[in-house]
């Protein structure tokens, strides 16, 4: 191999490192983390208002429920099935 196209290859394999390090920061998922056991749960409390915040967000949820401090809702897609979708509480950003 000549010297050049060693480091076209060196580059190369350097490049595809880099974008695996950077790769996490751009895809990291939100987690729930829960409210302690000693406090109120406020989606369970009133999961009813958290329905009609998702209804009125275009999201159809057959139930809403709490889950580790998100909403977990059962949401009914276009072609009739169900699956239960995370989402943030406060700002109702789908979480993964």
């Amino acid at each position: 191999m000549t010297k050049t196209m060693s480091f076209v290859v060196a580059a190369a394999i350097g490049l595809c490192g880099a974008s695996f390090l950077t790769l996490p920061a751009l895809a990291q998922p939100v987690f729930c983390s829960g409210p302690s056991s000693d406090t109120l749960d406020p989606i369970n409390e009133d999961a009813g208002h958290f329905a009609i915040r998702l209804r009125d967000a275009g999201i159809s949820a057959s139930g809403v429920e709490s889950f580790g401090g998100c909403i977990r809702a059962y949401v009914t897609g276009s072609d009739g099935t169900t699956q239960m979708v995370y989402f943030d509480p406060e700002t109702l950003q789908r979480l993964q």
